[in-house]
């Protein structure tokens, strides 16, 4: 079995960084390789060789890029700081690359679980179960086409063969703080297909202050890597199809800037959303807020946090205008 080096990016220490490296080794990691600001002492015990490399700048994307090239191994897997790997979940990769020697890059499957404990530091259930990322239906390969339509795999489930690459090819873009991995995916599946596996190896905790819950900045981002397709896109996926990914990353940069941004920002990119055929009532709901005090605005908005845009969050905001 080709050995494979774990990738940790981490702002520092904390009781769920040392859960991930030590779900790390049990996962079956041949080395640890953790980009953080200042070193762990004493290091966390675990069953693998830990490499700690300095990295000032807290973006994930910063530290991901100087953990691989600290790593070892050409095979390297993504894991978060606060998220955790199953045992096997290496050996599921290596079966998964062995499997398809044209892809160089390969996810198992992952189920996110909430944790809302005040160190971010609390126990997944005994059992993965829920919806998992991929969902069922997809695989087993994700090409370029199923990327453009959304990001369909969690980072901590991926791994990447780099003697499978151009020599040379950046990877993650160090001007994103989110959405990088979003951006590499699709630049690598230009390159060949994702092998997707059907194992569940990979628990991805949700906490209130983590970089995904940036709604603003994720449809930003995503909005941006999506700009290089604007010519091809229409011809792989369908013109309808293309339309409305825009139109709904267009909604949810809406939503972000109505919960920290400004009500002029959130206008414009309503309109955008108008002009690509998307008429949902909601955007006169979002309209309208927008149109509030920024003080209240925020309030209303930031009494929920939506990972995603949904009907039930156009109910809610009705509900809490008609109560203002």
């Amino acid at each position: 079995m080709e050995p494979v080096s774990a990738i940790i990016p981490s702002r520092g220490d904390s009781s769920f960084l040392r859960a991930a490296i030590s779900s790390a080794a049990r996962g079956g990691a041949a080395e640890i390789v953790v980009a953080l600001p200042e070193p762990i002492d004493p290091a966390p015990e675990c069953s693998a060789p830990l490499i700690q490399v300095p990295v000032a700048i807290r973006r994930c994307s910063v530290g991901r890029n100087a953990a691989i090239e600290a790593a070892s191994h050409s095979r390297v897997a993504l894991l978060d700081d606060d998220d955790l790997w199953l045992p096997g979940h290496v050996a599921a990769l290596n079966a998964l690359f062995d499997g398809a020697p044209d892809c160089p890059f390969v996810a198992t499957r992952a189920v996110y679980f909430d944790d809302a404990s005040p160190a971010g530091d609390a126990e997944p259930p005994e059992t993965p179960r829920g919806p998992t990322l991929p969902p069922p239906e997809v695989g087993p390969r994700i090409d370029l086409p199923l990327l453009l339509l959304g990001n369909r795999v969690a980072a901590p489930a991926v791994a990447i063969d780099r003697a499978r690459l151009p020599a040379g090819l950046p990877l993650f873009d160090e001007s994103r703080n989110v959405i990088e991995d979003y951006d590499l995916w699709l630049r690598l599946a230009e390159i060949g297909d994702m092998a997707v596996g059907e194992e569940i190896t990979v628990w991805v905790r949700r906490r209130p202050r983590s970089d995904s819950s940036d709604a603003r900045g994720m449809a930003f981002h995503s909005l941006d890597s999506l700009a290089r397709y604007e010519d091809r896109a229409p011809a792989l996926v369908g013109q309808a199809a293309w339309d409305r990914r825009r139109a709904t990353l267009w909604h949810e940069l809406a939503w972000g800037e109505l919960l920290s941004g400004s009500g002029r920002a959130a206008r414009r990119a309503l309109l955008q959303t108008r002009r690509l055929g998307n008429r949902r009532t909601r955007h006169l709901l979002y309209w309208a807020a927008s149109c509030l005090p920024t003080a209240l605005r925020r309030g209303l908005m930031r009494a929920r946090r939506p990972l995603s845009i949904t009907d039930s969050n156009a109910r809610g905001l009705v509900e809490r205008v008609r109560q203002s």
